[in-house]
Protein backbone atom coordinates (compact mmCIF):
# COMPACT_ATOMS: atom_id res chain seq x y z
CA UNK A 1 0.00 0.00 0.00
CA UNK A 2 1.16 3.54 -0.68
CA UNK A 3 0.28 6.61 1.37
CA UNK A 4 1.60 9.51 -0.64
CA UNK A 5 5.18 8.53 -1.46
CA UNK A 6 5.53 6.21 1.58
CA UNK A 7 5.29 2.47 0.95
CA UNK A 8 3.59 0.55 3.76
CA UNK A 9 4.77 -3.08 4.01
CA UNK A 10 2.07 -5.14 5.72
CA UNK A 11 -1.45 -4.69 7.01
CA UNK A 12 -1.43 -4.13 10.78
CA UNK A 13 -1.08 -0.62 12.19
CA UNK A 14 -1.06 1.07 15.56
CA UNK A 15 -4.22 3.16 15.69
CA UNK A 16 -4.00 6.70 17.03
CA UNK A 17 -4.59 6.64 20.79
CA UNK A 18 -4.16 9.74 22.97
CA UNK A 19 -2.21 8.96 26.11
CA UNK A 20 -1.09 5.55 24.80
CA UNK A 21 0.81 5.88 21.51
CA UNK A 22 4.07 7.20 22.95
CA UNK A 23 7.50 6.32 21.58
CA UNK A 24 7.88 3.11 23.62
CA UNK A 25 4.47 1.81 22.52
CA UNK A 26 5.18 2.64 18.88
CA UNK A 27 8.51 0.81 18.96
CA UNK A 28 6.97 -2.24 20.64
CA UNK A 29 4.19 -2.36 18.06
CA UNK A 30 6.72 -2.13 15.21
CA UNK A 31 8.69 -5.04 16.73
CA UNK A 32 5.48 -7.10 16.85
CA UNK A 33 4.59 -6.46 13.23
CA UNK A 34 2.86 -3.08 12.90
CA UNK A 35 3.45 -1.83 9.36
CA UNK A 36 3.18 1.76 10.56
CA UNK A 37 2.29 3.69 13.68
CA UNK A 38 0.49 6.92 14.55
CA UNK A 39 1.68 9.25 17.30
CA UNK A 40 -0.39 10.90 19.99
CA UNK A 41 -2.85 13.69 19.27
CA UNK A 42 -0.84 16.92 19.31
CA UNK A 43 -1.98 20.51 19.73
CA UNK A 44 -1.03 22.71 16.79
CA UNK A 45 -1.14 25.67 19.17
CA UNK A 46 1.32 23.94 21.51
CA UNK A 47 3.67 23.28 18.59
CA UNK A 48 3.45 26.92 17.45
CA UNK A 49 4.25 28.15 20.97
CA UNK A 50 7.30 25.87 21.26
CA UNK A 51 5.79 23.67 23.98
CA UNK A 52 8.27 20.89 24.86
CA UNK A 53 5.58 18.26 25.43
CA UNK A 54 4.01 18.98 22.04
CA UNK A 55 7.42 18.73 20.37
CA UNK A 56 8.02 15.40 22.11
CA UNK A 57 4.74 14.04 20.70
CA UNK A 58 6.00 14.80 17.19
CA UNK A 59 9.44 13.23 17.66
CA UNK A 60 10.01 10.23 15.41
CA UNK A 61 12.98 7.89 15.55
CA UNK A 62 14.24 5.50 12.88
CA UNK A 63 12.92 2.38 14.67
CA UNK A 64 9.37 3.81 14.44
CA UNK A 65 9.29 4.61 10.73
CA UNK A 66 6.99 4.84 8.93
CA UNK A 67 5.02 6.90 11.42
CA UNK A 68 2.25 9.46 11.11
CA UNK A 69 1.53 12.40 13.40
CA UNK A 70 -1.93 13.71 14.19
CA UNK A 71 -2.60 17.37 14.88
CA UNK A 72 -5.62 19.23 16.19
CA UNK A 73 -6.50 22.90 16.22
CA UNK A 74 -8.93 25.48 14.93
CA UNK A 75 -6.69 28.07 13.27
CA UNK A 76 -5.71 27.18 9.68
CA UNK A 77 -2.42 29.10 9.80
CA UNK A 78 -1.37 27.45 13.05
CA UNK A 79 -2.36 24.02 11.73
CA UNK A 80 -0.33 24.59 8.56
CA UNK A 81 2.75 25.69 10.51
CA UNK A 82 2.45 22.69 12.86
CA UNK A 83 2.15 20.34 9.88
CA UNK A 84 5.39 21.76 8.44
CA UNK A 85 7.07 21.26 11.82
CA UNK A 86 5.76 17.68 12.04
CA UNK A 87 7.25 16.88 8.61
CA UNK A 88 10.74 17.89 9.69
Amino acid sequence: MMIGNVKIEGYAALAPMAGVADRAMREICRKFGAAYTVGELTSSKGVSLGDKKSAAYLACFDAERPMASQLFGSEPETMAAAAITAES
